[in-house]
């Protein structure tokens, strides 16, 4: 059994150390001038896109992130071709993009949509195993690439996907865009 001085030490030893961590905490309790500011997030940084051909203003704009092509094309003052409907106007645009509108028809000799090459930037994982030497392992690479580091901003980049070397490059360098407004 313990001692009545045994528990009163321990009581009282107690006791001050509550009154410390008392202490301590209102010493370094900030002053009631100290108030906390809310600071809004940044603005996201603005693109820039240029865009020619068939444009009535063409040039280099500056836009907000996530801007589409609609955007862009309002901003230039719109297009001199009638038609438009090959072009996928909610395609968004990002930092660096050339946007070419074309001034002739996209159509070859025999009347068929020309081929159009695969855009790294925007293919899905089936779109992207249609290349010759990519796989669904390579593809799977390719989007996760591009979600952590953004855009590719020329077709080159592709290389520094994990899995993609120079011979692959060279199955499908002429099949890949990085800037394809077209659907």
């Amino acid at each position: 059994m313990m001692d009545a001085k045994k528990f009163f030490g321990i009581a009282y030893g107690i006791l001050i150390g509550l009154i410390m961590a008392a202490l301590i905490l209102l010493i370094n309790k900030p002053g009631s001038s100290d108030s906390i500011t809310l600071i809004p997030p940044p603005e996201p940084v603005p693109i820039k896109v240029n865009i020619s051909g068939a444009v009535i203003k063409p040039g280099v704009y500056e836009l907000k992130k996530g801007s589409r092509l609609n955007d862009l094309l309002e901003i230039a003052g719109g297009v001199t071709i009638d038609d438009l409907t090959f072009y996928n106007l909610a395609a968004e645009l990002y930092d660096g993009q050339h946007v070419h509108i074309e001034t002739q028809p996209l159509f070859d000799n025999k009347s068929s949509f020309i081929d159009l090459k695969v855009n790294i930037n925007e293919a899905d994982i089936e779109k992207l195993m249609s290349l010759p030497g990519i796989g669904e392992t390579k593809a799977t690479e390719v989007i996760k690439y591009r979600d952590k580091n953004g855009f590719f901003e020329e077709i080159e980049d592709i290389l520094n996907v994990p899995g993609i070397g120079d011979y692959t490059f060279s199955l499908i360098k002429d099949l890949i865009a990085t800037n394809q407004i077209f659907d």
